[in-house]
C-alpha cells in the first residue's frame, strides 16, 4: 500500500524476496494513491484476513499509518510500516520535520548534500541509550532513573516498551513502568523532574483487546500463570487507567498523557521527545 505510486514498496519487496530461496507462491496486490481513511478501511476490509496476509506500507502521512496499523490489527493482518521509522530517524538527524507529502520525489544526489562522517556522536549516543534502556525496562533499576531523559508510565500494553526502544534509537535514555494495583509506584517516580515523566494511554477498549490477544498467546506458550487473573478484564483495565490519571491529578505539573490509540510508534515517540524539549526549556526559565 502507498499514498503515491507504490514503486518504493515494490522495489523493496523484490529485494526482500530475493533473500529467500523458496518463499512459495505469492499473490501480490498493489494499492496505490491511498490517501484517505475511507479508502484504507475499504481496502483492509476487502483483504483476506489472517496470518497468511501481510501489508507492506510506504505511507508518509503519520495519520494514515496509525489508522492502517489499527485496521490491520483488528483484522489479524501483519502490518509493516516502512517509512515512519526512517523519516523519524532522518528528522532527528537533520533536526527538521518531514513534510509528509506523498509522491514528493527528491532526486538530489547524496554527495550534493555533503552527507559524510555517518559514524558520529549521534550513533554512539544511540548505542549507549539502547544499552541503558535494556537495564531499565518494566520498572527495573529505578534507582538509575535520575539519569533518564524520560520515564514512560502507563498501563500494560500501551506500547511503552516499543516507544522506549524507538526513543533509544534516537539517543534518548528511556525507562518504562507499568501501572498496576498489585505493584506500588516506586518512590523514585516522585523525585523525577516534570520533563522526565512521559504518560502514555490508549482507549480502554483498545487496551482490553491487546491484553486479550496477549493472554491467548501466553496460554498457547503455557505462560498464562505469569499474568494476574484479572489482567484481561474490563474492570482491571479501567482500574489501571484510573491509577495513572490519579497520579497525573496528584502531580499537575507533569505533562498530559499522550494518547497512542491510533498513533504509530515513531509518532508517539516524536510527541514525547517534543514534550521533553519543551519541558526543559520551561524549567530553564
Amino acid at each position: 500500500m502507498s499514498d503515491a505510486t507504490g514503486a518504493t514498496a515494490g522495489k523493496l519487496l523484490d529485494g526482500l524476496l530475493a533473500q529467500f530461496e523458496d518463499p512459495g507462491e505469492i499473490d501480490l496486490i498493489r494499492a496505490s494513491k491511498v490517501t484517505t481513511v475511507d479508502q484504507l478501511h475499504s481496502l483492509i476490509k476487502s483483504t483476506q484476513t489472517g496470518s497468511s496476509t501481510l501489508v507492506l506500507a510506504t505511507f508518509v502521512d503519520p495519520t494514515l499509518v496509525g489508522w492502517a496499523k489499527s485496521f490491520c490489527e483488528e483484522a489479524g493482518i501483519r502490518f509493516i510500516d516502512v517509512m515512519s521509522p526512517l523519516l523519524d530517524d532522518f528528522s532527528s538527524f537533520f533536526e527538521d520535520t518531514a513534510l509528509g507529502l506523498p509522491g514528493r520525489a527528491n532526486t538530489a544526489r547524496l554527495d550534493e548534500r555533503k552527507v559524510s562522517n555517518l559514524v558520529s556522536k549521534e550513533f554512539l549516543g544511540m548505542v549507549e541509550a539502547v544499552k541503558w534502556g535494556q537495564k531499565h525496562v518494566s520498572g527495573l533499576n529505578p534507582q538509575g532513573w535520575g539519569e533518564a531523559d524520560i520515564v514512560l508510565i502507563g498501563p500494560s500494553r500501551v506500547d511503552k516498551g516499543a516507544v522506549a526502544l524507538e526513543l533509544a534509537r534516537r539517543g534518548v535514555k528511556a525507562a518504562s513502568l507499568n501501572i498496576s494495583p498489585y505493584d506500588p509506584v516506586p518512590a523514585e517516580v516522585f523525585t523525577l523532574k516534570p520533563h522526565q515523566v512521559g504518560l502514555i494511554t490508549m482507549d480502554e477498549r483498545r487496551i482490553l483487546k491487546l491484553r486479550e490477544s496477549r493472554e491467548v498467546d501466553m496460554q498457547r506458550r503455557n505462560l498464562r500463570m505469569l499474568l494476574e487473573p484479572d489482567y484481561a478484564s474490563p474492570e482491571r483495565v479501567r482500574k489501571d487507567l484510573e491509577l495513572m490519571f490519579q497520579l497525573k491529578q496528584d502531580h499537575p505539573n507533569w505533562p498530559d498523557a499522550v494518547d497512542a490509540t491510533y498513533k504509530a510508534i515513531p509518532e508517539t515517540a516524536s510527541m514525547l521527545m517534543d514534550q521533553v524539549r519543551k519541558g526543559k526549556k520551561a524549567e530553564a526559565k
